[in-house]
């Protein structure tokens, strides 16, 4: 059996590295529906008690035995694993009798890694982060542990499907759970909803004495003003591919179009008015804003590097003072203004803005809500019952969720009376990052629900000026994503065999033009240039997924 599913595995290598041309496409993350983003909110706000839910447990007795399982993860550079401090695993121990083998495997070799390991057929107690498509196709198989034959080791897990129904949606059949969701973002979680943002050197702006633009026309005028105080450098400097940077722009431009997003509708415009899913390349507003970005590449106020630079170039450009405005994560700000302040640039003030707008666009922001990975255990782990409790605690009660997202109430942080939660920094930890990479806190897939799930005001009054600026200025211009949309198997395959260029010809198309490399005068050309590389599948797919969601 273990030969027969080596070699059904192999194939699943071919099947996950296919997954990469969905990118954001819903065939391995998800994100919430409407409805069910909107139950989870009410749910939270519903809850008066800071912290207080009927279902959510405190784990039972450590067993008498010690239970030990493998955990094999990714490791970032940003964040490593500290085995004498991390918090988990010590949870684990004392709570549960178990003790965790933290396998971290370096995040650049963590996807071959991971594929070997499972192609193997001996795998670790725990893989965290894994395609969805792939953990029920071979938790079909008998690989994977399937959860809902443990139920009764899992009652805070059955409490959570009731609240956010969304993750139901993503059973292959009532009595089928292979995979575990992580990293599920409420509206409340402004720091993980509100993700992609534009941030801009606000010292610079103030030096200069400008005001941050509103409109395309004050947003040239701000970077060709910046460049003429500093012709050296590009004021625009980027390190994410288009998809980000039209994520961040388009509801400014009108669209209803979120390519970074984990609702699976990649470069698709949602058109609530008729329920249907148009090509983003018909809107004039799109070819408005890629002819912007060819005028800002031409002037010299686009970096000609922006589609190629890896992290620690740009962060050198951004800190360095060779670029000024860019699209990233929410945490940018206050990461680049720490490093910039700490290395004696005690002006350096990198910081959000609003994306300048269109007539009929808004000032707004994505919110990136949903699931955003996901876990899988050994069908063939020691105790499935116990390890079952564990997860149960870890991922769906109250205290799992502010152990992994606060650490331990009282040492790492404190409750408030308002509902809020402070973080307690010391000499050695002085900001969130240093917090996080401490203690194992916010960690890629290792948490579930933040606590704004369990009804706590996640804004913290204590944190940096810069992360703060950002939570202030975005928190209420959230708006839905597209509707989400979920593949079946078969689904699933017809996308990978048709759309496997798809997302990297778009990319590099759209590339081209900005570069000047293509005319606009062959537009229409690389439309269909587009479309055959399996656009125009995915938007007749996506509309059929839909209707048999929604309709």
């Amino acid at each position: 059996m273990k030969k027969t599913l080596a070699v059904l595995l192999t194939l699943a290598l071919v099947i996950s590295l296919l997954a990469a041309c969905s990118g954001s496409s819903g065939s391995s993350t998800t994100a919430a529906t409407t409805a069910a983003t909107t139950a989870a909110a009410t749910t939270a706000a519903a809850t008066t008690a800071a912290g207080t839910t009927a279902e959510a447990t405190t784990a039972p007795a450590a067993s008498a035995d010690t239970l030990t399982i493998s955990c094999m993860f990714s490791n970032h550079d940003s964040q490593p694993y500290t085995e004498e401090t991390w918090l988990l695993p010590k949870a684990a121990a004392e709570k549960f009798n178990i003790t965790m083998e933290m396998n971290a495997i370096p995040s650049a070799s963590f996807e071959e890694k991971r594929n070997t390991t499972l192609a193997s057929g001996d795998i670790p107690d725990l893989v965290v982060g894994i395609a969805k498509d792939v953990a029920d196709q071979y938790g079909q198989l008998g690989m994977f542990m399937n959860f809902m034959n443990y139920t009764d080791a899992m009652p805070n897990m059955l409490s959570a499907m009731e609240k956010y129904d969304l993750i139901k949606v993503y059973m292959p059949s009532d009595t089928e759970f292979y995979a575990q969701p992580a990293q599920i973002t409420t509206a409340g979680s402004v720091s993980t909803s509100a993700y992609f943002i534009p941030m801009i050197r606000m010292d610079v702006l103030k030096e200069l004495n400008l005001s941050t633009p509103n409109t395309y026309d004050e947003f040239y005028d701000v970077l060709a003003a910046i460049k003429a105080a500093y012709p050296e450098s590009y004021p625009w400097v980027n390190r994410q591919s288009f998809d980000m940077i039209l994520s961040v722009f388009a509801p400014g431009l009108g669209l209803d179009c979120f390519p970074s997003g984990i609702c699976g509708t990649n470069y698709a415009v949602w058109n609530k008015d008729s329920e249907t899913f148009t090509s983003v390349f018909d809107e004039d507003n799109f070819r408005f804003f890629v002819e912007f970005l060819n005028k800002l590449y031409n002037d010299g106020l686009l970096d000609p590097t922006y589609a190629s630079d890896d992290t620690s170039t740009w962060e050198s450009k951004i800190v360095s003072g060779a670029g000024f405005f860019a699209v990233d994560y929410f945490a940018r700000p206050d990461m680049m203004s720490s490093i910039a302040t700490a290395g004696g640039d005690s002006d350096y003030s990198l910081e959000a803005m609003l994306i300048p707008t269109v007539e009929g666009g808004t000032q707004s922001v994505f919110a990136r809500l949903g699931i955003g990975s996901w876990i899988v255990a050994d069908a063939k782990t020691e105790d499935p019952a116990r390890l079952c409790e564990f997860i149960d605690w870890w991922r769906y009660t109250e205290e799992g969720s502010l152990l992994t997202t606060y650490g331990v109430e009282g040492e790492t942080y404190t409750k408030n009376a308002d509902g809020t939660l402070t973080k307690i920094f010391t000499d050695s930890i002085t900001n969130t990052l240093d917090f996080d990479a401490a203690y194992g806190t916010n960690y890629l897939q290792f948490w579930s629900f933040r606590p704004d799930f369990y009804g706590y005001n996640l804004y913290d009054a204590s944190a940096s000026y810069w992360t703060n600026q950002v939570w202030n200025l975005v928190a209420d211009r959230q708006i839905d994503s597209p509707p989400t949309i979920v593949r079946n198997a078969e689904e699933i395959e017809e996308y990978n065999d048709v759309c496997v260029d798809m997302l990297s010809t778009i990319r590099n198309v759209v590339n081209e033009f900005i570069m000047g490399r293509r005319d606009f005068a062959t537009w229409d050309d690389a439309v269909k240039e587009i479309n055959d590389a399996g656009y125009a599948f995915n938007l007749e797919q996506l509309n059929s997924v839909y209707a048999r969601l929604y309709k």
